[in-house]
C-alpha cells in the first residue's frame, strides 16, 4: 500500500509595522528637536461615540495647554481646558463626552500622542485602570479605519499611542443608533398621563436590550 504524504504549507504575513509604533518610531520621536521634558498623569481617558478624551494633571501652573498627535512630519494639536489646583495643573480635551476628539477625522498613522506647553512636550502616563481601548470608524466607500489607544513603556518612560490603519469592519460591529424621540418639555403627543416620550424611551431601551 502506498503512503501518501500532505505536505501542508503554512504562510504567515506579518504586518507590524504598521500595526504598532515600534520602539524605534518612538525614539525617532525623542531624537527631535522637541525633548520630553516630563511625565504627566492621565486620570480618566475615554471613547464615547466618535469622540475621545481624557483628563490628566501636570505639577505646575501652566496659562495654556495642549494635546498633541505626533506623528513623523504630521502634528495634530487640540487645544486642552485647564484649571490650577494646590500646587497642580488639572486639563481635560472637553467639559462633554459627546464632543472631543473626532476620531473620524484621524488620518492613518501611528501617533504618539504627548501633553504640550510652548515648544516642551511632555509623555503620558496611565495612572488609570483602564484598559487598551478601540474603536472603528463609520463605513465610508465600504472602507475602515481601527483605531486602537493603548499606553506602552519604553526605555522606562510611559508613552499613550494612537494607532490608525485602514481595514474591513469585522462581521461582529455594527453601527446602530437608536434615537428616541421627543423628551423633556416636549413630551409629545399626549392622552391623559401617558406622553408619547414616555413610550419612545420604554421601547428604546427594550430595544437596547434586545441588540445587546
Amino acid at each position: 500500500m502506498k503512503k501518501i504524504i500532505v505536505i501542508i504549507f503554512i504562510l504567515l504575513t506579518f504586518s507590524g509595522c504598521k500595526k504598532d509604533a515600534s520602539k524605534q518610531e518612538i525614539q525617532e520621536v525623542l531624537e527631535t528637536k522637541n525633548e520630553v521634558k516630563g511625565i504627566s498623569n492621565i486620570n480618566s481617558y475615554t471613547i464615547y461615540g466618535k469622540y475621545f478624551n481624557l483628563e490628566g494633571e501636570i505639577d505646575g501652573f501652566y496659562d495654556t495647554l495642549s494635546l498633541v498627535l505626533k506623528d513623523e512630519g504630521l502634528e495634530l494639536e487640540y487645544p486642552l481646558i485647564i484649571e490650577t489646583k494646590e500646587n497642580k495643573t488639572l486639563y481635560k480635551t472637553n467639559k462633554l463626552i459627546n464632543e472631543g476628539i473626532n476620531l473620524e477625522k484621524i488620518k492613518t498613522g501611528n501617533y504618539i500622542v504627548y501633553l504640550k506647553e510652548k515648544d516642551n512636550y511632555y509623555s503620558l502616563h496611565n495612572s488609570t485602570k483602564y484598559e487598551d481601548l478601540e474603536y472603528y470608524t463609520i463605513t465610508n466607500n465600504k472602507k475602515n479605519n481601527k483605531i486602537t489607544i493603548n499606553f506602552k513603556k519604553i526605555d522606562n518612560n510611559s508613552y499613550l499611542l494612537l494607532n490608525s490603519i485602514e481595514t474591513k469592519l469585522p462581521k461582529e460591529i455594527y453601527d446602530i443608533v437608536i434615537d428616541p424621540g421627543h423628551g423633556g418639555k416636549d413630551v409629545g403627543a399626549t392622552s391623559g398621563s401617558n406622553h408619547e416620550s414616555n413610550f419612545n424611551l420604554d421601547y428604546s431601551l427594550l430595544l437596547k436590550e434586545k441588540l445587546e
